[in-house]
């Protein structure tokens, strides 16, 4: 580690912190506490020296007039003057000596406080004896030791001195053991409480210790969980410093494409696209004018060069923090490469499905064939919601054949799909589990018979009102993820767009047919059942046509011929009622004219188709079946005479479907046949007339054709 590193950590600094406090403890400490214990012990010294001072001038001076006494009374006939004399010079000397050392004393005391309490009464002893009693009665014996007794005077200031010098010494003492015992008491408080708050600091500094190496076990441990988090992380991390990238996880780098410590030699700038650096510098000065505790994290989506070149799309969600000291970017980021050139592919989808979708069998096989190649799915399907049923629309599947038709119907009330909200998309994982759990279901069981294993279903909202819903399936399990659920929901608003316009134009236009439909019957004096007859006839031939694996037949083609083939004799618009409703059998010209209404019936479509220019017209079934349905298998028939495989498929099934309605039912120059006679007829013309192949598919369905025709009977 660099001595700057050191000498600007926190643990560093707290450590000179801590030692700086404890060196101004042990000043304070010698100064409120050693200090004075230490003038305690050399004032206690002091005044006991001085006490015991003036008592040894006592004494002194108790054995200088022991002398006298002794000496006048030994000689008291006749005295030495000059002996007096000496002695009282010693006295006079002994007496200033002793009141110098008394005021000493008495200064001493004075001067410590603390100790006054202990020698305080042996001083104010000192000072009443001295005062009241010796100094008076020497400074008489001074001023008139020649007229009064002298051995008198001796012998009472030797009784004086004898009664009080030998008290004050054990008061001295007694003030002297009292003074040491507290000094010592001053001294082991003062230990105990330097034991003490060492004791404290030591505590304080292990504390510290503990902390700091705990402190720096958990930082290696969130240094050692960061990296593993970093590594392991699926989004890139950098952080940067007025666009230097001071730290980067391998994410980042794999992603970037750069080897491990290089990305650290560049900047934010250097691995954006030009077009983007106004916007992090902006982000950049916007950060770091913020509070770092309030900075809230923003999120962008911008192009970047990778160190090859090539260009990245990543998301960035930045805020700023506090990294080494100073203020800093921190950014994670993901590669959503994949998703924007997604989210511009499903763009362009939605252009496409907005403009080529004329109905919902359109819409429905536009999305089948764009949403392979961005989710994985088998099938999809619209149904509606009518009279509160759950009504089936024309599937696209890639299951051989299709069990859940169009038209499959089931209350709303009695499946699981009402529970589900606007907004709500609901995945099924295995179908299986649920048919276990539901075999009641006849859906569910029909969608498994169809082969698929899982499902996605959105439902489709016109502001709060339930229109319909949206399947997808697989033939897989778990099939589907919360990633398609976000493409679901980024192609909600134009699925729904999509889905209501288409159903719209739908209505429009079946209702245009039907119209168109009416108006021919009621010219050629038929019924509206004829219509819903050959419609149906076609349909169901259709349907099992598609199993007939010759034959290219999907759900949108079977939906087109179904709403379509009412329109084959559309062109009869224009034939003449003389010719149109004459009951008795056409002339050549006549007739000339009637084969006309296929080619009329071909102009009047196509003309639609290209007057309103949709990318795919909606009557190109219908326009082929109007003008190829009269032809036959053997190319007998009109307008082209063509024959096999040249006449269109749509207009093979509905003229089966039409040549058996029409022997079915009454015209103005025959009667009906019965149902079976038709039927056998219809077979009987397999190969001349008709496709034996179709032929062969309307036998197979007899009993579905069968009940159409009762289903629509004129009567």
């Amino acid at each position: 580690m660099k001595i700057g590193s050191v000498l600007k950590s926190r643990f560093f600094l707290t450590g000179v912190f801590l030692v700086i406090i404890y060196i101004i403890f042990l000043m304070l400490f010698f100064l409120f506490f050693v200090k004075p214990v230490e003038n305690m012990q050399h004032y206690n010294d002091k005044i006991y020296a001085a006490a015991d001072t003036v008592i040894f001038d006592f004494r002194k001076l108790d054995t200088l007039f022991q002398k006298i006494s002794l000496y006048q009374k030994q000689n008291h006939k006749k005295v030495n003057k000059v002996v007096i004399g000496k002695n009282v010079a010693k006295i006079r000397h002994l007496a200033d000596l002793l009141e110098l050392n008394i005021k000493a004393l008495n200064k001493t005391i004075h001067n410590n406080k603390s100790l006054q309490k202990f020698f305080k009464p042996l001083s104010n002893k000192i000072n009443r004896y001295w005062n009241n009693i010796a100094e008076p009665i020497i400074s008489t014996y001074l001023n008139n030791y020649k007229k009064i007794s002298r051995k008198m005077f001796a012998d009472y200031l030797v009784i004086n001195l004898e009664k009080y010098t030998p008290y004050f010494q054990p008061f001295a003492n007694k003030a002297m053991i009292t003074s040491v015992r507290e000094t010592k008491t001053a001294e082991y408080r003062t230990m105990v409480i330097f034991i003490g708050i060492n004791v404290l600091f030591i505590l304080i500094i292990l504390t510290f210790l503990y902390f700091l190496v705990n402190d720096r076990t958990k930082l290696k441990e969130q240094k050692e969980l960061f990296n593993t988090i970093s590594k392991n992380l699926t989004s890139g991390i950098i952080l940067y410093n007025a666009g230097k990238i001071l730290f980067s996880n391998t994410k980042a780098d794999e992603i970037l494409g750069y080897s491990e410590g290089e990305l650290q030699k560049v900047s934010v700038f250097d691995i954006a696209d030009a077009s983007y650096h106004d916007q992090i510098k902006k982000t950049i000065n916007e950060g770091l004018r913020e509070n770092k505790n309030k900075s809230k994290p923003v999120s962008y989506i911008i192009k970047c060069l990778k160190k090859d070149g090539t260009n990245v799309w990543l998301n960035f969600q930045a805020a700023t923090t506090c990294y080494k000291g100073k203020f800093t970017r921190f950014a994670s980021f993901s590669d959503v490469t994949d998703s924007k050139m997604l989210e511009d592919k499903l763009k362009d989808l939605e252009a496409v499905f907005l403009t080529s979708a004329i109905t919902i069998e359109d819409l429905t096989e536009s999305m089948f064939s764009s949403l392979k190649g961005f989710i994985k799915i088998n099938r999809l399907s619209f149904a509606n919601i009518k009279d509160n049923n759950v009504v089936a629309n024309v599937a696209f599947s890639d299951a051989k054949n299709i069990m859940l038709e169009a038209g499959f119907s089931q209350p709303l009330s009695e499946v699981s799909l009402k529970n589900l909200k606007k907004n709500d998309i609901r995945i099924i994982n295995d179908i299986e589990k649920v048919l276990e759990l539901h075999p009641a279901s006849k859906s569910t069981r029909l969608i498994y018979k169809e082969g698929m294993r899982s499902s996605l279903t959105f439902p489709i909202y016109n502001n709060d009102e339930l229109k319909g819903f949206l399947f997808l399936n697989s033939f897989d399990k778990n099939a589907f993820n919360i990633k398609d659920i976000e493409k679901l929901k980024y192609l909600s608003k134009f699925i729904i767009t999509s889905y209501e316009k288409t159903l719209l134009v739908s209505t429009l236009i079946k209702g245009i047919i039907l119209g168109f439909a009416k108006i021919v019957e009621e010219k050629d004096e038929g019924t509206m059942n004829h219509i819903f007859r050959v419609s149906s006839y076609s349909k169901a031939i259709a349907k099992e046509l598609s199993k007939n694996k010759k034959f290219s037949i999907d759900g949108k083609y079977i939906a087109d011929i179904y709403s379509q083939a009412s329109l084959h004799d559309i062109g009869k618009i224009s034939i003449p009622d003389s010719i149109l409703l004459k009951k008795g059998k056409l002339t050549p010209e006549e007739f000339e004219i009637m084969k006309k209404h296929t080619i009329i019936g071909y102009e009047i479509l196509d003309n639609i188709n290209k007057t309103t220019k949709w990318k795919r017209g909606f009557f190109e079934v219908g326009k082929f079946i109007a003008k190829y349905h009269q032809e036959k298998w053997d190319g007998s028939g009109y307008p082209e005479g063509l024959a096999g495989d040249k006449i269109p498929l749509c207009a093979r099934i509905t003229s089966v479907a039409d040549v058996f309605d029409a022997l079915t039912s009454e015209r103005p120059y025959k009667k009906a046949f019965d149902f079976d006679e038709s039927y056998n007829i219809i077979i009987e013309s397999s190969g001349q007339h008709f496709d034996p192949n179709i032929v062969s598919a309307f036998v197979n369905i007899k009993n579905e054709i069968k009940s159409i025709y009762y289903r629509y009977a004129n009567n």
